[in-house]
């Protein structure tokens, strides 16, 4: 069975009822999302009425993305949103979209041998088809947008 995750950055401050500091905004946090802009994590009580968790987060929406249920070459989670970077040197952008219903993957540059920098690529889409074992994560584009800049 397909593990279901989602990850995104705290809004602000998450304290304990005691006043500890559970997360710092800008954090990411992992867990189920229950909202748009809400993720929660350990499932500690339920029946057939209602689902009671062990905390609850606010995070920022526009940061929100699913675990795609693949790894890296490292083993590493691959979530919507993450950069990648292929066998062959280039770099792509992990999204979902729903006309496919599926992840898959945008390139943003590719690896120019002559030159020996990236440029952008014009376009250019398509599925995992299982190779995830070929890329290997080196950010997100929340965390690092830089990544998917053209080299000068």
């Amino acid at each position: 069975m397909r593990e279901i995750l989602f990850r995104g950055k705290v809004e602000d401050d998450f304290f304990s009822d005691s006043g500890k500091l559970i997360y710092k905004k800008g954090e990411w946090v992992y867990g189920y999302l229950a909202n748009p802009d809400v993720i929660v994590g350990g499932i500690c009580d339920m029946d057939e009425n209602y689902i009671s968790f062990d905390w609850w987060v606010t995070v920022d929406p526009i940061t929100v993305g699913q675990y795609t249920g693949l790894t890296d070459k490292n083993r590493k989670k691959i979530f919507e949103g993450d950069i990648v970077r292929t066998k062959d040197g280039d770099i792509k952008k992990i999204i979902y979209k729903d006309y496919w219903g599926a992840f898959g993957v945008q390139y943003g540059l590719l690896f120019d041998k002559e030159s020996g920098k990236h440029v952008k690529a014009h376009g250019g889409l398509s599925h995992f088809y299982g190779d995830s074992q070929f890329y290997e994560v080196i950010g997100n584009i929340h965390d690092n947008p830089e990544l998917l800049e053209e080299s000068k």
